[in-house]
Parts: structure tokens; C-alpha cells; sequence
């Protein structure tokens, strides 16, 4: 068995939601605004010229698109993301070139016509998504073109012909007159969500770690089992005709499974408290038909309802946090388990 008590547990238990896990609640958030504006964004890319920036500023002030949308769906496309933004925010001194009288431009090269974009803002420092409000909270409310805007803009559009390694992916520009072309990267690229975030129904953070717990103890086990989220356990011979879990874990040929079930709670709420009221019977009822029944519980606010906890663990063949070192000791009592 591998079975903790809550003292065990809190040993090593992360407690707090990882930046990880924050991160996708924040890109599945945003989604659906980006999907109602795909289309506006597209046609202002279209209908633009290459090789006249103004047209692009002009055309997004003339459809009242908001700007950090724009630089969204942009940041999107390039891949330019949190981390590359505060490279440039560290690092734009060096990459771009200032006037005699100190004026801050790059130069970029578009079909052999070599062009000198003068910047609004002479100083990129504190660089971010947040300042941009292209991320959290701030994306939903709406912010128009501006000085910063527009630079961006520029550096997303055609950064990847300055020569700089920094926006290798930043070539829009390189696609816009060729629509066939820009159909064609728009579909490769745009909003590349990642299996777990695309199978997400909610963009609650507990339904963000089910996903990721139960991608990586697929990763871990193999072809040979099957996890689902989700899932449920068919009884044969109970009142209840199945049981509902977080997650089941199936051997191809194994006629046991494993439900488990799921809890991370910051806050001290009662979810804890119900599920320890119906541990017992559910361990009974899963061992009369000879399955098991698992437990991954995490969060500060689960630690303080230490009864109920407790309970949880008397009345569990396998108990862990969500710690990585506890995830790959669950992965190696599946595989001792389902035999």
C-alpha cells in the first residue's frame, strides 16, 4: 500500500498552486475572446500593406479593434510570450540602435527594401504581459491603440527581418500578401492549445491539475493502461449501479481499477469534509468487487481540516500530495497493483 497519513503528506505537499497550473487557467480564460475576434484580426491583417505600417494602426483604429487584442492574438502567433517580452525588456539597448540626438529605432529589411521604424517609447523597461493587458483580469476589459501599442506591434510584425535571434517567429509581414500562405500558418498556429487545456470544460484550476495529473500518469504508465478523466466504475452487485472519480486507471486485461479522487484546496472549505463522510463506503463497496480506491489531496487549506483528512487516509489503499516525487511513487503502485 501506499497509503501516507496526513502527516506524511504535508511533508513534502506544494500547498499552493504552481505558476504552472495558474498560466493555463489564464490562456483557457482568454480563449473564447480571442475566437469571437479572430475574425476582425484576420481581415485587418489581410486588408493591410506590408510594406506601409500605417495601414495596419490605420485600419485598427478605423473597426474600434482594441489594441491589446490585436497584440494578443499577435503574441499568440509569434510565440512571444511573458519570458521573451522581459528578454526585450532587459535586453533592448543592445538589440536596437539609437540617433545621434537619442532616438530609439530598429531596422528591417522587407523584400530588399530596407525600412528605419522610429519608436514612440524611447525605453522598453518593465516589459510584460501585464502591462500590455494581454493576460489575466485585465484582458477583459478593452485598451485602444497607443504609442506602446504601436511598437509592438512593429516588433511583433516584423521583428524576424531586423536580423535579431530574439524574433526569429516574428515575420508576419513575410506572410500578409500572400493570403493562401497566411491561411495556411494561421491554421498551424493559431491558439495551439495544448491537449490538457483543450479538454478542459472549465477554466477552474482543479480542473487544470485533473487534466495534468491525469497526462502525466498516462505518460508514466504506458500503452498498456488506460487513464480517464472523469470516470466511472461499474458495481455489479451495490444499490449504486457505478461510482464516479476524479480520474480511473484500467490495465488493458485487468479486470480491477483505480478511482481516484481529487483535492486541492488553499482555502479552508467543507468539499473535504464530504468526502472523508463518504470514504468508508466507498472503500467497501470498491474492495466487494475488487477494486481500489486512491486519494490525492494537496492545498493549505485541506492541512487544516486535519480530521478529516485523517479519515480519508484510514479509508484509502493509496493516499499522496501532488508533490512530482509523490506522483512518480502513484504511477510505480499502479503498475504493483493492477496486476
Amino acid at each position: 500500500m501506499l497509503n501516507k497519513d496526513i502527516n506524511q503528506l504535508e511533508e513534502t505537499a506544494i500547498k499552493w498552486w504552481p505558476a504552472e497550473i495558474q498560466e493555463l487557467a489564464q490562456q483557457i480564460s482568454i480563449i473564447p475572446k480571442l475566437l469571437a475576434t479572430h475574425d476582425r484580426f484576420i481581415s485587418i491583417l489581410k486588408l493591410s500593406n506590408p510594406h506601409e505600417p500605417q495601414s495596419i494602426f490605420a485600419l485598427i483604429k478605423a473597426s474600434n479593434f482594441p489594441a491589446n487584442v490585436f497584440v494578443k492574438h499577435l503574441s499568440i502567433l509569434t510565440d512571444f510570450g511573458g519570458e521573451l517580452l522581459k528578454r526585450l525588456s532587459n535586453t533592448y539597448e543592445d538589440i536596437f540602435f539609437r540617433t545621434a540626438r537619442g532616438e530609439l529605432y530598429f531596422k528591417y529589411d522587407l523584400d530588399g527594401d530596407e525600412k528605419i521604424y522610429f519608436f514612440k517609447n524611447q525605453s522598453f523597461k518593465g516589459l510584460s504581459n501585464t502591462k500590455l493587458k494581454i493576460d489575466g483580469e485585465s484582458f477583459s476589459k478593452e485598451y485602444y491603440l497607443n504609442d506602446l501599442y504601436e511598437d509592438i506591434i512593429m516588433i511583433f510584425i516584423y521583428g524576424a527581418f531586423s536580423g535579431h535571434d530574439l524574433f526569429l517567429e516574428c515575420d508576419i509581414a513575410g506572410r500578409i500578401n500572400d493570403s493562401d500562405a497566411l491561411d495556411t500558418y494561421l491554421k498551424q498556429r493559431y491558439i495551439s492549445v495544448s491537449k490538457i487545456t483543450s479538454g478542459a470544460k472549465s477554466n477552474s484550476n482543479g480542473q487544470i491539475l485533473q487534466k495534468l495529473i491525469q497526462a502525466q500518469l498516462q505518460e508514466n504508465l504506458g500503452n498498456d493502461f488506460v487513464v480517464k478523466s472523469n470516470g466511472k466504475i461499474t458495481l455489479k452487485d451495490q444499490e449504486e449501479k457505478y461510482l464516479n472519480f476524479d480520474i480511473v486507471v484500467n490495465k488493458i486485461g485487468i479486470e480491477s481499477s483505480i478511482g481516484f479522487e481529487i483535492s486541492f484546496q488553499v482555502t479552508t472549505n467543507s468539499v473535504i469534509e464530504r468526502k472523508a463522510v463518504s470514504a468508508q463506503r466507498r472503500l467497501n463497496m470498491m474492495h466487494s468487487e475488487g477494486h481500489y480506491v486512491g486519494y490525492i489531496i494537496d492545498g493549505a487549506g485541506n492541512f487544516e481540516r486535519r480530521s478529516a483528512v485523517s479519515i480519508i487516509c484510514r479509508y484509502s489503499d493509496c493516499t499522496v500530495n501532488c508533490s512530482q516525487s509523490d506522483l512518480l511513487q502513484l504511477s510505480s503502485w499502479i503498475r504493483n497493483t493492477l496486476v
